[in-house]
């Protein structure tokens, strides 16, 4: 009963975070789309309730940590999938069967992969552009964890 229960918990996981997609489309609070994060929150509401209610307190904590452990799993394979411009070009590939070069450097360069990460940053205020400028637009606190990241990702660049 454990295991149907869960099966049902990821389906439902996957459907929610379906309807967020639709409902917030790709905004996002560095790091996390706000999809996921809607996904998170109702998924950990109402399934370690229910299985409160089936079954027992262990069972419910379980069922809270499975659903954080969805969360985690889709944050970054949606991650990889939205930045990584290695996979945007095999999933093209995959899709089409079969691309021409010529025609696919001139639709997909690196010139396209700069201006569609500025445009997501621009969208979530992350950025403030001034005629030629690009800055962080630090007017808010939600850049800590970002200041953080930047400190970690430099670290690790030395070693």
């Amino acid at each position: 009963m454990f295991i149907i229960f869960t099966l049902i918990n990821f389906v439902c996981y996957f459907l929610i975070l379906k309807v967020g997609y639709i409902i917030f489309k790709n905004k996002y609070v560095f790091p996390f789309r706000l999809a996921e994060v809607f996904t998170l929150i109702l998924s950990t509401i109402i399934f370690p309730i229910l299985s409160l209610y089936f079954f027992n307190l262990v069972i419910s904590i379980f069922i809270f940590l499975i659903n954080f452990t969805f969360f985690v799993i889709f944050f970054f394979l949606l991650s990889m999938i939205y930045t990584s411009p290695r996979t945007k070009i095999l999933i093209d590939i995959y899709e089409k069967k079969k691309i021409n070069k010529i025609k696919y450097l001139k639709y997909y360069n690196e010139n396209r992969i700069v201006n569609n990460r500025i445009k997501r940053f621009k969208t979530n205020n992350e950025i403030i552009i001034k005629k030629n400028s690009i800055s962080l637009n630090n007017k808010t606190n939600r850049y800590t964890l970002l200041s953080l990241i930047i400190f970690v990702f430099q670290k690790m660049k030395t070693i």
